[in-house]
């Protein structure tokens, strides 16, 4: 592997374990978060429920940290810049999906080979799995945002309201 990508994982380990101040403010105070507040609060009444919630939570972080990307690239003046944040995005992705495969993989026998261990998977697997990936999205994103003088007030993409649990068991 390259130094580069071993440097890119370790800061991006280190900033996704330790943050900082200024992400605390916004860790629950985004529209996301607080969309899906009463789907976390309520309606995880059964495992095909929490799967479907979690799943679509992954998908709102994921889409906005597409979004927040594509912002900070726009205020970036220089392409030399800009090409070392796409690096940046691209690695954020890897973790972000390598987080959901080994949280995955706590769900499972890993006694057995990769290619059949799960069949053996805890019924909530699949839902730990995206709620550990939307956590590093979750994370990334705000990274991304965090106060910084030189780029105007990011404002967040995400619209919806959470999960309607009416649609999903109609």
């Amino acid at each position: 592997m390259s130094r580069f990508f071993l440097s890119t994982m370790l800061f991006l380990c280190l900033a996704f374990f330790c943050g900082n101040a200024v992400l605390a403010a916004d860790e629950n105070n985004n529209p996301i978060d607080k969309a899906f507040a009463k789907n976390f609060k309520d309606d995880c009444i059964s495992t095909y429920h929490e799967r479907y919630i979690y799943s679509e939570y992954q998908q709102a972080w994921k889409d906005e940290f597409g979004h927040a990307v594509e912002w900070r690239k726009k205020h970036l003046k220089f392409k030399e810049d800009r090409e070392l944040f796409e690096q940046y995005a691209s690695v954020c992705e890897k973790l972000a999906s390598l987080s959901g495969t080994i949280e995955l993989n706590n769900w499972c026998d890993i006694n057995v080979s990769p290619k059949e261990r799960y069949s053996s998977m805890g019924t909530g697997g699949l839902g730990a799995e995206s709620l550990a990936s939307a956590a590093v999205y979750k994370k990334m994103t705000l990274n991304i945002i965090a106060d910084n003088d030189a780029f105007p007030e990011y404002k967040y993409h995400y619209s919806g309201k959470g999960v309607d649990i009416k649609k999903l068991e109609q």
